[in-house]
């Protein structure tokens, strides 16, 4: 029988069960944290059952290789009882190890917290705040490691583990220059998007960006940059514009050196004209000129040129200004003042050659005279200089660098409009899109079928998450930022943007429950808030009144807060709350006894059209595309899109295969009319139905189909769904089984129908979608209507085509 309380022998043995199963960063917010945090899965194995009680010995070993956690004894990150009753102690230790490491790396505080949502107590998930994505990987793995080590009485070689890490974060953090620049852009409040694959990074977003590799600039001529290479070539250049620079001559022969010499006068250095030769140091008599000439010139040729005397100093000039000053030799600290007629030279200098980012390399006796009147000269001019390290000089050197890509005026993001919640999500995106192209700008947009640039398919494919939106927030075409943003990408691999303009939560209802640590409701509505969370500063949060964990969401975020409700005045007292206190919103309100949809704040009043009229809506039968039509008028409406224009946009939008693939797409045949749907949950499947039941018909059908990852009483609630119809289809794909036998996904949502009573007549299982559509061709007579939730549109659409109406 194993005792309670452990001798260490039997900690030590219990060592190797902790490790770290699986790491994956999140880049962006996530559920977890508004900044990036590395997500790791620990697992516990025999630990889990031991707490501090059982490892006194540990814990002194610990705090004597890390004594900064020392502190921590009485005050831990979690305040849960399973945290100190079970396993989640020691990975309550894990994440306090880890940012420690990262500190004595060199990294800046970070946060750290447990994840309490997993399925055993022998498994835990810790989310740890990182500054380079590379160092948190690496630190969450070397501490589970010095954790073994300790567990078993071993050295755990602190100081050579701290020393790898150290050379792992400075390899993967940016270069100084490249740093000053990403804090000075945020200074600004400009986005910064660093690509690891060639060490560069994108300003701004879309339209407005700019991109860098340290100090070279999209804008640095290529050119110019050449030029530089060659030093004489920049004096001539320069001397060419009456730029002050150090006379020379070209020696045939050592003769000609000497008489050179004296001629300019000492010091000298000796240049080659060819090969690869180095210049020589300084030479201050004929001597030297005789020892260093065989050493240097080049084929008994060399250039002498004079060197001048007095401070060396380096000229920072960006965008055509003087950005800082510093000396050449570090070990000067006298300040620098730079005459104005000296600033005019250096950045004529820089112009002269053609660099937007240029370092002009002076020689003067004193700065603060013009360069006319002491004998100063311009030595050098260097592309991609490093700006200073002086913290003051580098700050202002990054400054004016991002000044420089950016002036006074110039726009520096572009609109970004997040989409998210369980249903509506893709239509009102592409909506959004609509309305936005009107204005005449160009969009670009994420949904579940892919990424677009306008009307253009970029990337086909279910691309909601972090790679689809870096495609459109990096396309130097956008100018507006549509972004369909589902629940999976959020938990998988954050948003991958740092914050948005508008954040658009449509609803949140049961789908995907069970998956990813996801079991309830409540649940799935923490990872919708993300959107409205990442909401900027003077943006907006568009929220769904009539959904309560969706209206819930305004405390989560820092945006102005606007509304969308499809209840009559009235029915709503949080609405009209936010009404009477001058908030937006939107809503469908009743004149001259039509419904007519209308976005309000204070006195404003603004009147989009009838939502009878508007063809999205289906003649207002469609109550579900209302919601969708309020959500996406509001969204361009916080943005300044004009009424005319969302107006017409929303009369234009015509729903059909092309416009909204797979959402409410209706078809007639000859034998009835189908509607093509994507639905696979309940609410949506409901939202179909109410619609269908409303429209006239001989007779009502459905096609219902599910991924097989739903939970069993998900399918049978699909099922369910259906009583009252004269024929319902409980249908497979095989993509979508995801794990299920063949027939099982259907013989489930055929018991929940059979539950309700309805007769065995009315219902028909097939494991294959084409069958279960070649079976309700047969049976469609004129004047029926089908609803069809299609897992392959394309090829259904293929299978209808012998029956559309006009086809013979």
């Amino acid at each position: 029988m194993t005792s309670p309380h452990p001798v260490p022998g039997e900690l030590a043995a219990l060592a190797a069960d902790l490790r770290v199963a699986r790491t994956r960063a999140l880049r962006g917010a996530s559920v977890w944290n508004r900044a990036p945090v590395v997500l790791s899965e620990v697992e516990l194995g025999g630990l889990a059952s031991r707490t501090v009680h059982d490892a006194p010995e540990f814990i002194e070993r610990l705090e004597s290789a890390l004594p900064a956690l020392a502190h921590h004894r009485e005050r831990p990150i979690s305040d849960t009882t399973r945290v100190h009753a079970a396993g989640g102690w020691w990975c309550e230790l894990l994440v306090l190890v880890t940012l420690e490491l990262q500190r004595q790396a060199g990294a800046p505080p970070a946060l750290g917290r447990l994840v309490l949502s997993d399925p055993a107590d022998d498994r835990w998930t810790v989310a740890i705040g990182y500054d380079e994505e590379a160092l948190g990987v690496e630190a969450v793995r070397l501490g589970a490691r010095i954790m073994r080590d300790l567990l078993r009485g071993n050295d755990p070689e602190i100081a050579e583990s701290l020393d790898s890490l150290r050379r792992r974060y400075e390899q993967a953090r940016p270069a100084r220059s490249t740093r000053a620049i990403i804090d000075a852009a945020a200074r600004r409040g400009i986005a910064v998007r660093r690509r690891a694959e060639d060490e560069t990074i994108q300003l701004g977003l879309g339209v407005t960006q700019r991109r860098l590799a340290g100090t070279t600039t999209d804008r640095t001529s290529v050119i110019a940059a050449d030029a530089v290479r060659d030093q004489r070539l920049v004096r001539r250049l320069l001397d060419a514009v009456g730029v002050p620079v150090p006379r020379s001559d070209r020696a045939r022969s050592l003769a000609d050196a000497l008489e050179i010499a004296e001629e300019l006068g000492y010091p000298v250095r000796i240049t080659p004209t060819a090969g690869a030769a180095a210049e020589s140091d300084p030479l201050p008599d004929a001597e030297a000129v005789r020892r260093a000439w065989p050493l240097t010139a080049s084929r008994d040729e060399g250039v002498i040129e004079r060197i001048p005397m007095g401070r060396r100093l380096r000229v920072l000039v960006a965008g055509g200004r003087v950005a800082s000053v510093e000396d050449a030799d570090p070990a000067v600290s006298a300040p620098v003042v730079l005459h104005p007629q000296n600033a005019a030279v250096c950045e004529l200098a820089a112009g002269a050659i053609g660099l937007d980012i240029a370092m002009v390399e002076v020689t003067t006796p004193d700065a603060s005279v013009p360069f006319r009147c002491n004998g100063a000269l311009v030595t050098g001019l260097h592309a991609s200089p490093e700006v200073p390290a002086d913290p003051a000089s580098e700050r202002a050197a990054a400054d004016a660098i991002v000044d420089a890509l950016y002036p006074d005026g110039a726009a520096t993001t572009i609109p970004v409009i997040a989409i998210t919640g369980t249903n509506g999500k893709t239509t009102t995106t592409r909506l959004i899109a609509h309305l936005f192209r009107l204005t005449g700008r160009t969009v670009g947009f994420t949904t579940t079928d892919g990424v677009y640039l306008q009307e253009q398919l970029l990337v086909q494919g279910d691309l909601t998450g972090p790679f689809a939106a870096n495609v459109v927030l990096s396309h130097p075409e956008t100018e507006v930022a549509v972004l369909e943003t589902a629940r999976g990408g959020i938990l998988k691999s954050g948003l991958g943007w740092d914050a948005c303009d508008v954040a658009v939560v449509m609803n949140v209802t049961a789908d995907h429950l069970g998956l990813r640590g996801i079991d309830t409701v409540e649940q799935l509505a923490e990872v919708k808030a993300v959107i409205p969370g990442a909401v900027k500063t003077g943006g907006y949060a568009v929220l769904n009144a009539d959904d309560a964990l969706v209206y819930a969401m305004r405390a989560r975020t820092a945006g102005t807060i606007a509304l969308f409700s499809t209840r009559a005045a009235g029915e709503n007292a949080a609405v009209e709350e936010h009404l009477a206190t001058g908030g937006i919103l939107a809503r469908p309100e009743l004149v001259d006894g039509r419904e007519r949809l209308v976005i309000r704040q204070g006195g404003r009043r603004s009147d989009l059209g009838a939502v009878a009229d508007i063809p999205l809506t289906f003649g207002g039968l469609a109550r579900f595309q209302v919601e969708n039509v309020l959500a996406a008028s509001t969204a361009a409406w916080v943005q300044g899109v004009s009424d005319e224009l969302i107006a017409a946009g929303l009369q234009t939008f015509v729903p059909s295969s092309a416009v909204t693939p797979g959402r409410l797409n209706i078809v007639e045949t000859t034998r009835g009319r189908v509607l093509l749907d994507y639905a696979h949950n309940a609410a949506a499947i409901t939202g179909l139905l109410d619609f269908v039941r409303a429209m006239p018909a001989r007779r009502r059908m459905a096609l219902l189909s599910a991924p097989g990852d739903r939970r069993d009483e998900d399918l049978r609630e699909i099922g369910r769904l259906a009583e009252g119809l004269d024929l319902a289809i409980m249908k497979e794909h095989p993509v979508y089984r995801r794990g299920r036998a063949p027939g099982e996904i259907a013989r489930i949502m055929a018991d929940g129908l059979r539950a309700t009573g309805t007769a065995e007549s009315r219902i028909v299982t097939f494991t294959e979608e084409p069958d279960a559509v070649a079976h309700v061709m047969t049976v469609m007579q004129p004047g029926d209507v089908v609803i069809i939730i299609a897992d392959d549109t394309s090829a259904v659409m293929r299978q209808l085509d012998p029956i559309l109406a006009g086809v013979a």
